[in-house]
């Protein structure tokens, strides 16, 4: 069996394991306790059993549960493989996932880590974040198992990746952190009819740049309020000049930002290795949760 005290030796093992360092494992144990035990008492009011009781817990200590499900979003084994690290039956780990995924997504909300979901109300999305001058909008797409039915592997299948993906925006600031992260859809959607399903705001505030890649041509048309930064396209049937190169190279210079906060999520394997899970809209709080560890990252590490 794992045993945690082994791994909390070195900042590497840690990392390795569960994407965090040791300091940044043990800060985030508090919140997570507490979110625990907020699920534990939001259980079944007229139950006759103290918290606790009961047959022996096999992971009994909070640092033992947290660091499972930091392991499971961190490497993404198998339930096969977990019930073989952890000595139990495969039912096991599959139930502590279900379990504790919540938990740990709200511990990461009491750490204010967590991505807005919804911008149209952009007064809230500033409150939040005040000193936000600069907002980088990208998409990333995850690859998923091969459906089965007709129907949905049309709309999962990505022309730009050639395989059968989920599709997310993450907007991000100039510090990398995740700042929204739009609903997750099937990867046939292009970028920008993402970006129109999401109610993206008509108006920000007039000292804030948008910037975005090529893969939301039309947004300036649609969207004439808003300061947006595009890397100019090739003429159909032409090359551009060397000017507009050179304009576009910067651009992608600082626009590689949003590529960062996108690698920097996909350290976990949850959220890079095919999607294998089938409970509803497991895939949409995978993905939350990854950005909000990647934010209390930056936060311990600011």
């Amino acid at each position: 069996m794992l045993n945690v005290d082994f791994a909390l030796r070195s900042d590497r093992t840690m990392k390795a394991l569960t994407g965090l360092s040791r300091s940044e494992f043990q800060q985030l144990c508090p919140p997570f306790a507490q979110a625990l035990s907020q699920q534990v008492q939001s259980r079944r009011r007229d139950r006759q059993r103290k918290p606790g009781g009961g047959g022996k817990y096999r992971l009994d200590r909070v640092e033992a549960k947290l660091f499972f499900i930091l392991l499971y979003v961190k490497c993404y084994p198998t339930f096969d493989v977990a019930s073989v690290l952890y000595q139990v039956h495969r039912s096991r780990p599959h139930r502590w996932v279900q379990t504790w995924l919540p938990v740990l997504e709200q511990a990461l909300g009491y750490e204010v880590v967590l991505p807005e979901r919804r911008i149209d109300q952009i007064e809230s999305f500033f409150t939040r974040f005040p000193y936000v001058k600069d907002l980088w909008l990208d998409g990333t797409e995850r690859p998923i198992r091969r459906p089965q039915d007709t129907d949905r592997k049309k709309r999962h299948y990505s022309g730009k990746k050639k395989r059968y993906t989920h599709n997310n925006l993450l907007l991000t600031d100039a510090d990398r952190r995740v700042l929204a992260l739009s609903p997750t859809q099937p990867g046939a959607r292009h970028d920008y009819a993402l970006l129109k399903a999401w109610d993206f705001p008509q108006r920000l505030p007039p000292d804030v740049v948008c910037w975005t890649d090529r893969g939301f041509q039309g947004m300036k048309k649609d969207y004439p309020h808003l300061s947006i930064i595009q890397p100019k396209k090739k003429p159909k049937g032409g090359e551009l000049n060397a000017v507009d190169r050179f304009i576009n190279t910067q651009k992608s210079r600082i626009r590689i930002r949003v590529e960062h906060a996108i690698g920097g999520v996909k350290r976990l394997a949850a959220v890079t290795q095919p999607y294998r899970n089938h409970r509803p809209k497991m895939e949409d709080q995978l993905m939350l949760v990854a950005c909000g560890l990647w934010n209390f990252h930056l936060k311990c590490t600011a």
